[in-house]
C-alpha cells in the first residue's frame, strides 16, 4: 500500500509528458505561405516526407523527415515552408531548407487530400467521421468556418473568391471562400474523387 501511494501521480506524469512531446500549432507571423507559387509533391504512403527538387539541381534530396502518420496527399510548399496532411489528425509545417517542423495543427480527424493556401488562410478536407471542410487563418491561430460535407474527396480548389469542393457521393460544391456560404451546389449520378 506505501508503494502505491508513492506512485499515483506516475499515470498522470505520463500523460502529461507525453502531451508536451506532440508537435503544437504555433501562430505564423505574417503569412507568406502563397509566394511565386506552390510546388506539389507526392508523400510516401509509408509516413516518409521527402523533398526533392529537379531543374537547377540535379535530383538532389534536401531532407527527409519521418512524421508519425501515413501521408496519403499531396505535398504542397514554396521556399520557406513545406505543408504535409497526414493520418494521425495533424498537418505539419516543414521548414523547407531543413525539413524541421515549424509548426503542426491539430485537426479533428485524419487529412487524406492537399491543403489550398490563400495567404493567411489555409482550407483543408477532414476525412474519417470528420466530413468536414475546414478554413484556418495562420497568422491568428483560429478556425476560421468550417462546412459538413459528406466524404469530401480530393483537394479543395481556389478560383478568385470561390472554394470549390466535391464529396465522393458525387456532390461538387462553390463556395464562398471568406464564409464557406454556398453559392452552388451541383450532384452528378457518379462518384467523384
Amino acid at each position: 500500500m506505501e508503494f502505491l501511494r508513492h506512485y499515483i501521480w506516475l499515470p498522470l506524469v505520463l500523460v502529461l509528458l507525453l502531451a508536451g512531446c506532440s508537435p503544437s500549432f504555433h501562430k505564423f507571423p505574417e503569412p507568406g505561405l502563397s509566394g511565386p507559387g506552390l510546388w506539389q509533391f507526392r508523400g510516401d504512403p509509408s509516413g516518409n516526407a521527402a523533398l526533392t527538387l529537379s531543374g537547377g539541381l540535379p535530383d538532389t534530396l534536401l531532407f527527409q523527415r519521418r512524421l508519425n502518420g501515413g501521408i496519403s496527399a499531396q505535398i504542397v510548399g514554396n521556399d520557406q515552408v513545406v505543408i504535409v496532411p497526414t493520418f494521425n489528425k495533424r498537418i505539419y509545417f516543414l521548414a523547407a531548407e531543413s525539413g524541421r517542423v515549424v509548426s503542426a495543427l491539430k485537426t479533428q480527424s485524419a487529412v487524406g487530400a492537399a491543403v489550398a493556401v490563400a495567404n493567411e488562410l489555409i482550407y483543408f478536407s477532414e476525412h474519417s467521421g470528420g466530413d468536414r471542410v475546414v478554413c484556418f487563418n495562420l497568422v491568428s491561430g483560429k478556425k476560421v468556418w468550417s462546412r459538413d460535407l459528406f466524404d469530401p474527396q480530393g483537394a479543395p480548389v481556389l478560383s478568385g473568391e470561390d472554394l470549390f469542393v466535391s464529396g465522393r457521393q458525387g456532390r461538387v460544391l462553390r463556395l464562398n471562400r471568406w464564409t464557406g456560404d454556398l453559392i452552388w451546389e451541383h450532384e452528378r449520378q457518379s462518384q467523384v474523387y
